[in-house]
C-alpha cells in the first residue's frame, strides 16, 4: 500500500508545469525502487521457513518414516533361552537392528504402571498410574484396569504419552491398544484408537495396523503401537517354564511375521522403525510361599486394595481411634523375612515411589517370589502359577527390548541393560519432535540410533 501512495504522489507531481526535469527523476526513482525490491525478496526468500527447515512444524507428509511400538505383554527378557526356537521372527529382527540383554521397569514391575511408563518416560509416583488398582484419596475413588470408566477417565492419568506430543507437533498418530489411549489425557487422543478387547485375534490386530497405513498419505499415521498379552496370560496361568508359555511365543511371533510381510507387501518395510518391547517379567509362584497378612493384623482396621507384590495399607474410615499406622507397622515389620514392612517415606530412593497420594502411607514389599494374602482368599482362590510386581531390578522382573528400521544401527548390535524410562526420548529423537517431560536419559537413544548428533 505505501508503494502505491508513492507512485499517486509522483504522478501529481508529473501533471504540474516541471514535467520534464520531473520524468527524469521519476525513472531514477524506479530503478532504485525496482533494485530494492529485488534484493529484499532474494533476502527473504533465503531465510524464509520451508518443509525442510528445523522450526518447521512437523507432520506426517514431510517425510515418508513410521515408527510402529508393539508391547508383548509380560515377554521376560531370558524367554529366548528358556523357551528356545519359539520366536524365530523376533531373533531375526535381533541379528537385523539391535536389542538390549534386558530392559529394567519402572518399580512396580505391573502392567498399567510400566505401559504408561513406556511413553511417557515418566516413574509411577510421577504420572500417578501406581498399580493396576489402586485408591485416590482425593477422587475418593478406586481405579482398576478393568474399569472401562476409569481408564477413560483422563484425570486418572498424569504426564504425557508420546502420541500427545506427536500429535501436537502436526503428526497423525494411532494406537491399536495401549494403557492410556483411550482417555484424552491433556485434551488429545491417537487420531485413530481402538478400546481394548481382548477377545480380538492377533491376526485381526496386525491387519488393522496395516489398514491403518495403507491410508492415502494425508490420513495415514507416522506413530502406531499394538499390544498383545498372550505370552503374559500364559505366564500367569502356568508359569514362566511352562509349554504354554512357549506356545504363546510362537503366536506373538507369528503376529510379527504377519506384521513384517504386510508392511512388504505395502513398501513401506524399509521406512518403518518397528520397536519391540514388553513391560515386564515373570516369575514362579508356589503355595509355600505366603505371607497370611491376617494372622498379623485385624482386617477389620485396613483398607487394602491391591495385595500383592506391593501391599498399600491404609485405615479403615471409621477405626481411626482402633490403631494408628504405627501399631500396625510394629505388628508387621520382621513378621516375616521375605516381607518388608515400610512407611511409605522410608521405601528404598531407587523405587521412586514416595511422592504421591495414591501410594498407601503403609506398604508391604514381598521378595521374589512371594505372596501376600489372607487365609480366607488363600482357601477360595489359591495362588496363581506366576506373576510380576516385584523389585524392578530383580533379573526375573526385566522385559525386551529389541528395534529394527531406518533410524536405527544395523547387524544384531546388542546394547546392554537400558530402562524403559529413556524410550520415549528415544522415540521423539525417530519423529524429530520435541520429547514431553519425563524422568529418562537419553542413554537408548545414544546406543540404539544411527545419527545421535
Amino acid at each position: 500500500r505505501s508503494a502505491l501512495w508513492a507512485f499517486c504522489d509522483c504522478a501529481d507531481m508529473a501533471r504540474s508545469g516541471t514535467e520534464k526535469p520531473f520524468i527524469l527523476f521519476l525513472s531514477l526513482f524506479f530503478a532504485i525502487f525496482a533494485c530494492v525490491a529485488i534484493v529484499v525478496l532474494a533476502v527473504a526468500a533465503q531465510t524464509s521457513p520451508s518443509s525442510s527447515s528445523p522450526s518447521s512444524p512437523t507432520s506426517s507428509e514431510d517425510k515418508e518414516e513410521y515408527t510402529i511400538l508393539v508391547s508383548l505383554d509380560g515377554f521376560r527378557h531370558d524367554y529366548f533361552d528358556i523357551h528356545p526356537g519359539k520366536a524365530p521372527t523376533l531373533e531375526s529382527f535381533r541379528r537385523d537392528g539391535v536389542y538390549a540383554d534386558r530392559m529394567v521397569p519402572i518399580f512396580p514391575s505391573k502392567t498399567f504402571p510400566n505401559h504408561w511408563s513406556i511413553v511417557t518416560g515418566l516413574n509411577a509416583e510421577s504420572h500417578g498410574i501406581v498399580a493396576n488398582s489402586f485408591y485416590d484419596p482425593v477422587f475418593d475413588e478406586e481405579f482398576h484396569l478393568w474399569s472401562t470408566r476409569a481408564v477413560r477417565n483422563a484425570s486418572w492419568w498424569g504426564g504425557e504419552p508420546i502420541w500427545a506430543a506427536a500429535e501436537k507437533s502436526g503428526l497423525t498418530t494411532a494406537c491399536y491398544y495401549w494403557p492410556g489411549s483411550e482417555a484424552p489425557v491433556g485434551g488429545v487422543r491417537p487420531t485413530y484408537y481402538k478400546a481394548f478387547d481382548g477377545s480380538v485375534p492377533l491376526s485381526t490386530r496386525v491387519d488393522g495396523v496395516l489398514n491403518w497405513l495403507a491410508l492415502n498419505k494425508t490420513a495415514r499415521p507416522s506413530f502406531v503401537t499394538l499390544y498383545m498379552e498372550s505370552v503374559d496370560h500364559q505366564g500367569h496361568s502356568y508359569g514362566p517354564f511352562s509349554n504354554e508359555v512357549g506356545e504363546a511365543m510362537s503366536e506373538v511371533d507369528a503376529a510379527l511375521l504377519r506384521l513384517n510381510e504386510g508392511l512388504r507387501r505395502q513398501g513401506i518395510e524399509e521406512k518403518t522403525n518397528l520397536i519391540i518391547v514388553s513391560d515386564h517379567g515373570m516369575t514362579d509362584l508356589s503355595p509355600n510361599r505366603v505371607f497370611f497378612i491376617d494372622d498379623y493384623i485385624d482386617m477389620k482396621d485396613v483398607f487394602i486394595v491391591d495385595y500383592w507384590p506391593v501391599c498399600h495399607i491404609r485405615i479403615r474410615r471409621g477405626r481411626e481411634g482402633n490403631v494408628t499406622l504405627d501399631e500396625l507397622f510394629e505388628k508387621l515389620d520382621g513378621a516375616n523375612p521375605h516381607i518388608h514392612a515400610y512407611m511409605k517415606n522410608d521405601l528404598p530412593a531407587r523405587f521412586h515411589f514416595r511422592s504421591n497420594r495414591r501410594i498407601a502411607p503403609l506398604l508391604l514389599v514381598a521378595d521374589l517370589g512371594w505372596v501376600v494374602s489372607t487365609r480366607s482368599n488363600f482357601n477360595r482362590n489359591g495362588v496363581i502359577s506366576g506373576s510380576h510386581g516385584f523389585d524392578n531390578e530383580d533379573l526375573d522382573m526385566g522385559a525386551i527390548f529389541t528395534a529394527k528400521g531406518p533410524s536405527f544401527k544395523q547387524g544384531g548390535i546388542n546394547i546392554g541393560t537400558i530402562r524403559n524410562l529413556d524410550l520415549v526420548n528415544m522415540m521423539a529423537a525417530i519423529m524429530d519432535i520435541h520429547p514431553p517431560p519425563n524422568n529418562g536419559t537419553q542413554q537408548a537413544r545414544m546406543l540404539a540410533l544411527k545419527n545421535t548428533e
